[in-house]
């Protein structure tokens, strides 16, 4: 088993930093071409990393974020549920920061995305991430690991406003 990944979502983006997890019998044949791969200029960084996972603190981190993401989840469904006044389904939530808000094709999810950005909002049209996309496409990428708890019943309400005037428009 290997497994390859990054710190950018568990810590910050900006720390930059990846690992590799791979069996004994494999680290022999990949050191050489690891080190011609990563040549430096992170010692410190992979340092304090280091320490910060053995003395136990990244695991309580890794805590204290799953039960502040679930907080937060669980807050964006209820407000979807109170505020959201159109036809919606909501769907994930089971791993990432972010679920998705399927609304009926009647709803133009690109316009309402275009709408909410200049109402200082940021969601993603679900038909942006379909090569093709089909009605079933149709909604709303929302994310919540960077907006606090409180703040999303005022922010679902106005998303509301403008999904229902896009449908005006669209009619």
């Amino acid at each position: 088993m290997l497994y390859v990944g990054t710190f950018s979502k568990t810590m910050f983006p900006s720390l930059r930093l990846g690992f590799l997890v791979l069996p004994e019998q494999l680290v022999a044949s990949v050191q050489a071409p690891l080190e011609e791969m990563l040549r430096g200029g992170h010692r410190h960084e992979q340092l304090a990393m280091a320490d910060f996972i053995e003395s136990g603190q990244f695991g309580r981190y890794l805590g204290r974020m799953r039960r502040l993401y679930r907080d937060r989840q669980q807050a964006l469904r209820l407000a979807l549920t109170r505020h959201l006044k159109v036809p919606h389904e909501i769907d994930g939530g089971y791993c990432g920061l972010h679920l998705t808000v399927r609304l009926p094709p009647r709803f133009d999810d690109r316009q309402i995305a275009a709408d909410a950005l200049r109402h200082h909002l940021a969601p993603s049209a679900l038909s942006g991430f379909a090569m093709q996309p089909m009605p079933s496409d149709n909604g709303l990428v929302l994310g919540y690991g960077n907006t606090s708890a409180e703040l999303f019943e005022p922010l679902v309400k106005r998303l509301s406003q403008l999904a229902r005037a896009a449908e005006r428009r669209g009619q």
